[in-house]
C-alpha cells in the first residue's frame, strides 16, 4: 500500500474534506472510489470523518496536523449521533448535511479558469456553502446556486463526479445565482464563520442558534405575500430582518416580540399563531437544545406577559409555578362571579381602562398584583347581608359608609356584592370587646347614631373617642350587633366641649386634608385620607389651640413630600404646562399604572418614579 502520493495538492480556503479528497483523486487521474481503494481508505467512514479514515488520509496526502484540522473544521466533525462541531461550534448535523448541494458558480468558474486543463483538480467546494443558514456568496454578491441533489452520501460527496457533469454550464455562465447585495446578516455570518469574531449580542449564542432565530424571527417581520408576488428572496429578507433586530440586543428582541404579541393578542390569536415558526422551533424542533435557552426564555416571558396561563401550565417547556396574567373571563370562571363584577373591580383598581373594547377573554391584568383582590370576590356580600350579619339597620350602615368608617371593596353601586363581610364583623367585635351591659330603659346611654345626630359629630370622631377611652361603650341587654352598641351621653357631652373639630386651615402653616385632596384632583376625600392613614404620605398631628385632641392635617413639608413622590393629572398639567386631557392621554398610551399597592384603590394617583417624562415631549 503506498504511503504517500507523488501528486498532491493543498486544501483551498474554506474547503471541505470530501472536496479535498475528490481533488486529490483528480490530481492522480482516478475516480474518488478508485482513489479510496488504491490508498486503503474506507471511503464512507472517511467522508463521515471517522478517526481511522482521517488518519490514513493525512498520511497519504502529507497534510500537516493544522491543515487537517482546518479542513475538518470547514467540513464538520461528528459529535455523537446528531451533532457536529463546525468552525468550533456545535450544531445539529442536518444543518450541514443535506441532499441538496449548493455553491457559488462564480467561485467554481474562477477555479476552472485558473486550471482549465485539469479543472476537477482545482474546483473546490466551500464549507460555508453547506451551512443551511448561508444563502449568499459575499465575495461575488451572488445567491448560492443549487448544484446537485443526491440522497446517497458517497455519491453526493463525490465532488469530482458531480462537478464533471456541470463543467460546461459553469464555464458558460449558465449556472449562476442571481445578484444579491450582501445584507448585514450575510456579512456578520461570513465574518463569524471565518474568524469567530462577533461584535454583537449574538456572540453570547452559538452561530447555529443565532442564525436559526434570525431567520424564524424575520419570517414574522417581512411581508411574505408581497415578496412572493415580486419574486423576492423570502429567506434572505427574513434573515436580514431578524438580524436587524437581534443584533441590537435582548431589549430589541423583546420589543419586537411584544409588538407581534400585541397585534395577535388583540385579535384573539394564540402564541403559536402570533410567532409562527419561531414559537414552534422552541416548542418542538429544538425543545431540548440548550443553545436556544436564552432566546426561548425571552419569548416565554413575552408570552406570559401577553396571554393568561394558569399555574401548572407548561409554556415552552417550563411549568409555571404561578399565574402571571389573568383574563376577566378566566377570573369569572374561577370565582363564579359575573365578569361584569370582575371588570368593574379591575377598572376601579386601575388594572383595566373603563373603555377597554376587548372581550372578557382578551381583557387581561397582572395576576400577581391583583390576584389577592380577585380571590376575595367570592367572599364579598351585598349590603343586606352586611346589615344582617353586623346587626345594623340599613340607615346605620349607610352612615358608616358616608363617614368612611367602612368602605366597599367595589365602589361601583351597580354591583350588588361589593362588601367584605370580615370588615364589618371585625369592626363590631372591636366595639363590643370593652362594652359593659346596659339596661334597655337606661336614658343615660344612647346609640352612636343618636349621638352623631344630636351633637353633629362624625362617626369617626366618636369612634376615635371610644378607642382612646374618652367614651365608655355599653351593650344593650338582650341585643347584639352594631345596633346594640351604646355610649354614655355624659361622655359625649364632655367630648363635645373638649373636642371641637379642628379647622387645620386656621392653624398657621397647616392645610386640611379635604381641600388639598380637591386641589390635586381627588374628588373622593376618602382616597386621600386612606393614603395618609395607610402611611403612604405624611401628615402632621394638628392639635386644637385649647385642649382638643390632634387631627391629621398637612404642613408645608408634608405637601412637598407628597409632590416629590406622587403626581396626579392636575398636578402634572400644572407642572408641564399641558392641558389635562393631553396629560391623561399620554399616561394612558404609555400604560402608566395607578398607585394601588395590594390592589388598594387610592384614586387616580401615580408614583412619579413610574413615569418616563419623555412621553410628554412630543406633545
Amino acid at each position: 500500500m503506498p504511503s504517500l502520493l507523488h501528486l498532491r495538492t493543498s486544501p483551498a480556503p474554506r474547503e471541505t474534506l470530501p472536496s479535498f479528497m475528490s481533488r486529490l483523486a483528480a490530481c492522480n487521474n482516478v475516480s474518488l472510489q478508485d482513489f479510496a481503494i488504491d490508498m486503503g481508505l474506507p471511503l464512507r467512514w472517511t467522508l463521515l470523518g471517522r478517526a481511522d479514515g482521517i488518519a490514513r488520509l493525512s498520511e497519504v496526502s502529507g497534510l500537516a496536523e493544522d491543515e487537517m484540522l482546518e479542513l475538518r473544521s470547514w467540513t464538520g466533525i461528528p459529535v455523537g449521533s446528531v451533532r457536529m462541531q463546525f468552525r468550533g461550534e456545535l450544531m445539529v448535523s442536518r444543518a450541514l448535511r443535506n441532499p441538496l448541494m449548493r455553491g457559488c458558480a462564480d467561485c467554481l468558474r474562477e477555479d476552472l479558469q485558473a486550471s482549465p486543463d485539469v479543472p476537477l483538480s482545482a474546483m473546490a467546494m466551500h464549507g460555508d456553502w453547506q451551512f443551511r443558514e448561508t444563502s449568499v456568496c459575499v465575495r461575488h454578491r451572488r445567491k448560492l446556486s443549487d448544484l446537485w441533489q443526491e440522497a446517497n452520501l458517497v455519491a453526493r460527496q463525490d465532488v469530482q463526479g458531480q462537478l464533471g457533469g456541470l463543467l460546461n454550464r459553469i464555464a458558460d455562465g449558465e449556472l449562476q445565482g442571481g445578484h444579491a447585495e450582501p445584507s448585514a446578516y450575510d456579512l456578520w455570518l461570513d465574518r463569524r464563520l471565518a474568524t469567530g469574531r462577533d461584535p454583537t449580542w449574538l456572540a453570547e449564542h452559538s452561530i447555529f442558534a443565532a442564525a436559526t432565530v434570525c431567520r424564524h424571527l424575520g419570517l414574522n417581520l417581512v411581508d411574505a405575500e408581497s415578496l412572493s408576488a415580486s419574486g423576492g428572496d423570502l429567506a434572505g429578507e427574513a434573515q436580514a430582518a431578524g438580524f436587524g433586530v437581534l443584533s441590537r440586543g435582548p431589549q430589541a428582541f423583546r420589543a419586537a416580540l411584544d409588538a407581534l404579541a400585541a397585534a395577535a393578542a388583540g385579535s384573539g390569536a394564540k402564541p403559536h399563531a402570533a410567532f409562527g415558526s419561531l414559537h414552534e422551533i422552541f416548542r418542538k424542533n429544538y425543545a431540548d437544545f440548550p443553545e436556544f435557552d436564552g432566546f426561548r426564555d425571552i419569548l416565554r416571558d413575552c408570552v406570559l406577559d401577553h396571554w393568561p396561563f394558569a399555574a401548572g401550565a407548561t409554556v415552552l417547556g417550563k411549568v409555571q409555578q404561578e399565574r402571571r396574567l389573568q383574563s376577566v373571563l378566566a377570573a369569572s370562571q374561577e370565582t363564579g362571579a359575573d365578569p361584569i363584577v370582575i371588570q368593574a373591580l379591575l377598572v376601579e383598581a386601575g388594572a383595566l381602562a373603563a373603555d377597554d373594547p376587548r372581550s372578557f377573554a382578551r381583557q387581561t391584568f397582572d395576576a400577581r398584583r391583583h390576584g389577592r383582590m380577585i380571590a376575595e370576590i367570592p367572599q364579598l356580600v351585598c349590603i343586606s347581608r352586611m346589615c344582617a350579619e353586623m346587626g345594623a339597620s340599613k340607615r346605620e350602615f349607610e352612615c358608616l359608609e358616608a363617614d368612611c368608617v367602612l368602605r366597599p371593596v367595589i365602589r361601583n353601586p351597580l354591583v350588588n356584592n361589593r362588601w367584605r363581610l370580615s370588615d364589618g364583623l371585625h369592626f363590631v367585635e372591636e366595639l363590643l370587646a370593652t362594652a359593659c351591659p346596659v339596661a334597655r330603659d337606661n336614658d343615660a346611654w344612647e346609640t352612636l347614631q343618636a349621638a352623631r345626630r344630636r351633637m353633629g359629630m362624625g362617626l369617626r370622631i366618636l369612634l376615635e373617642g371610644l378607642r382612646r377611652g374618652m367614651l365608655r361603650a355599653g351593650q344593650q341587654t338582650g341585643r347584639s350587633g352594631y345596633g346594640a352598641i351604646l355610649i354614655a351621653k355624659e361622655d359625649v357631652d364632655c367630648l363635645a366641649r373638649t373636642f371641637q373639630e379642628v379647622q387645620p386651615e386656621r392653624v398657621p402653616g397647616a392645610l386640611a386634608l379635604s381641600p388639598f385632596s380637591r386641589s390635586i384632583g381627588l374628588r373622593d376625600r376618602s382616597c386621600f385620607r386612606s393614603l395618609v392613614e395607610d402611611g403612604q404620605t405624611p401628615a402632621s398631628a394638628i392639635r386644637h389651640l385649647a385642649t382638643g385632641p390632634a387631627l391629621p392635617a398637612l404642613s408645608a413639608a408634608d405637601v412637598a413630600q407628597f409632590h416629590r413622590r406622587f403626581v396626579t393629572v392636575p398636578t402634572l398639567a400644572a407642572e408641564l404646562g399641558l392641558h389635562r386631557n393631553t396629560v391623561r392621554t399620554c399616561l394612558r398610551d404609555a400604560g402608566v399604572p395607578r398607585f394601588s399597592p395590594g390592589g388598594k384603590d387610592y384614586g387616580n394617583i401615580h408614583l412619579r418614579q413610574d413615569i418616563d417624562f419623555r412621553i410628554f415631549v412630543r406633545r
